[in-house]
């Protein structure tokens, strides 16, 4: 277990913190690798998706959706944590082809801005697909944004125009990288003839990529 600093805090929407790690950063070397993060007081700990990493610093997106989570968006600048760093295999950039489509949901979000910035580092523009509960509970878009030539934003709700999850924003790919709950991977992965996964709701289990075969044999 490492020690880490909070050096910078922002609140993205009611229930989404983004917060900036002055060290650690070194720890990771791949989008779509974890951290994770001790509570103080013995609460527990959580596995939190990294957006973002530098040789020092880092960058994670923190939902709160339990005690733990609760907890942790409660750090402020300043706060020390425990923490252990760059779990998981994180995607394959070498493998991903030109114009592949890359799709998130809620908390996998912060992932694939992580992939799809490195990917573009290597010269290749993916369409992205990203998910909401809500209009209002859209996040990071900014850099989405400014970054994406081919973005399409879908919600549960309708709020922001087309009504559902990813999956149905996707009709047919040849190659997909997506970070959701796994009942979403395995609709995407029948769509799809290849890709990288990370069921976001298993990573307790398994915080490593996956393949479309893994998948279907989860």
């Amino acid at each position: 277990m490492e020690i880490i600093k909070i050096i910078d805090k922002q609140k993205l929407n009611d229930i989404t913190f983004r917060f900036t790690m002055g060290n650690g950063g070194a720890a990771f070397d791949a989008p779509g690798q974890f951290a994770r993060l001790y509570a103080d007081g013995g609460k527990g700990s959580k596995l939190v998706p990294v957006a973002e990493f530098d040789s020092n610093r880092f960058i994670v997106i923190l939902r709160v959706e339990d005690e733990v989570s609760e907890c942790l968006a409660k750090c402020e600048p300043g706060t020390e944590l425990g923490a252990e760093l760059g779990l998981g295999c994180g995607f394959d950039i070498q493998s991903i082809p030109d114009g592949s489509t890359l799709a998130a949901e809620g908390a996998g979000i912060p992932t694939v801005l992580n992939l799809m910035r490195q990917l573009l580092i290597y010269g290749k523009d993916c369409k992205i697909v990203l998910g909401y509960s809500s209009k209002d509970n859209a996040f990071m878009l900014t850099p989405f944004k400014s970054l994406a030539s081919n973005l399409e934003i879908i919600t549960e709700d309708g709020s922001n125009g087309r009504k559902g999850h990813i999956d149905n924003a996707v009709r047919k790919a040849d190659y997909v990288c997506a970070c959701a709950d796994g009942d979403i991977i395995r609709r995407l992965c029948d769509k799809t003839d290849a890709g990288q996964f990370i069921c976001i709701d298993k990573i307790e289990e398994n915080q490593n990529v996956i393949t479309r075969e893994q998948v279907m044999n989860m």
